[in-house]
């Protein structure tokens, strides 16, 4: 069963990874001159880079851009595994009306 786990964890890791590289790849192009907004988020269990960049992202943002940027200024080299109580810093073009916690 943990063999199962962790091919199934390493297959949505390389998804992860790949959607995040692949969409970002233009971003490094562009520079950040606009002003951001930072947000905190204090990862839960079972939190991802990618659930937490989807709870705080607005229309503006590029979801797998803001993944990739979250990783590179948090030093985090899997995305799904984050600990519980870990602070991830998120910087975003707006401030989002959503309810998150």
């Amino acid at each position: 069963m943990s063999k199962k786990r962790s091919i199934v964890k390493s297959g949505l890791m390389c998804l992860v990874l790949s959607a995040v590289l692949g969409s970002a790849a233009a971003g490094l192009m562009q520079s950040h001159t606009e002003p951001r907004i930072e947000y905190r988020a204090e990862a839960q269990s079972g939190d991802t880079v990618w659930s937490i960049c989807r709870q705080i992202a607005t229309d503006k943002d590029n979801l797998p851009e803001l993944v990739w940027e979250t990783m590179e200024e948090n030093h985090i080299t899997d995305p799904t595994a984050l600990r519980p109580g870990q602070v991830v810093v998120v910087h975003v073009k707006e401030i989002s009306q959503k309810e998150w916690n």
